[in-house]
């Protein structure tokens, strides 16, 4: 066939927009990542974790959020710290920011996971739409006790690496105290500390982090938590083994 000069800018036009299409296609799980807590290499967690910014300092979020403006939960992270600081309308503009990265990152990816919804209900939390984010708080639980009840069910596991599925091989305290801290934001305190109770009968140990952990604020209030946290403080018997604290990988 003759090309023409007419004819071969159309081609490489052509080219052009299939070969961008293309990258879209090919790099979009990794685009969707970037929005929402990706694990860094080395710094705590697995592929496939969660990087936890409710640990980071509000100017390390800041500075974060600076470098990585298409971070979505480090944006909700960072507004839910500046509302607790009195930070009203940078938290309310960081907030609305989250809410369109992360909606735009799960229609490109038309999907949606713990780490979006999560992500979402903390930013709609933050502009005044409790009963939105405790769907969206409801929808992460779902998710997580589905996680949970695969170390009840380790076939369930090997079932999902069989049919090609990727399958899980994390740290069951560290699921069931997300799945507490899920339950918790979607205001179901029996389930919350129910979770709770379950991931310290595997041997989480770790106060000072439940403490500090902002998921848990709407519990505080609740007789059951400080029963839970004194529960949790006293001496262990002098033959139990010490286990390491495990990675929080969400929450």
């Amino acid at each position: 066939m003759h090309l023409n000069g007419r004819n071969w800018v159309l081609l490489i036009a052509l080219g052009a927009g299939l070969g961008a299409a293309a990258w879209v296609y090919v790099n979009a799980p990794s685009i969707a990542g970037s929005a929402f807590h990706r694990p860094r290499r080395g710094i705590g967690g697995t592929a496939g974790g969660w990087e936890n910014y409710q640990a980071y300092p509000t100017e390390q979020l800041e500075d974060l959020v600076r470098r990585e403006p298409h971070n979505g939960l480090a944006l909700a992270h960072l507004s839910r710290q500046l509302n607790r600081a009195g930070r009203t309308d940078e938290a309310r503009a960081h907030a609305a920011e989250a809410i369109s990265v992360l909606e735009e990152v799960a229609q490109l990816a038309q999907a949606q996971n713990t780490g979006t919804d999560i992500a979402l209900g903390i930013s709609l939390e933050v502009l005044g739409n409790l009963d939105e984010a405790i769907l969206c708080y409801r929808r992460a639980a779902a998710q997580q006790r589905i996680i949970c009840e695969q170390h009840e069910n380790p076939q369930a596991i090997e079932n999902r690496h069989g049919q090609g599925g990727r399958g899980r091989a994390s740290d069951p305290r560290t699921d069931w105290y997300n799945l507490a801290c899920y339950e918790s934001l979607a205001r179901n305190a029996d389930a919350a500390f129910a979770a709770l109770e379950k991931s310290i009968s595997l041997g989480w140990f770790d106060i000072e982090h439940i403490e500090r952990d902002e998921d848990f604020d709407p519990l505080r209030h609740d007789p059951r938590y400080r029963e839970i946290l004194g529960a949790l403080a006293r001496p262990a018997a002098d033959d139990a083994q010490p286990l390491l604290p495990p990675t929080i990988t969400g929450g």
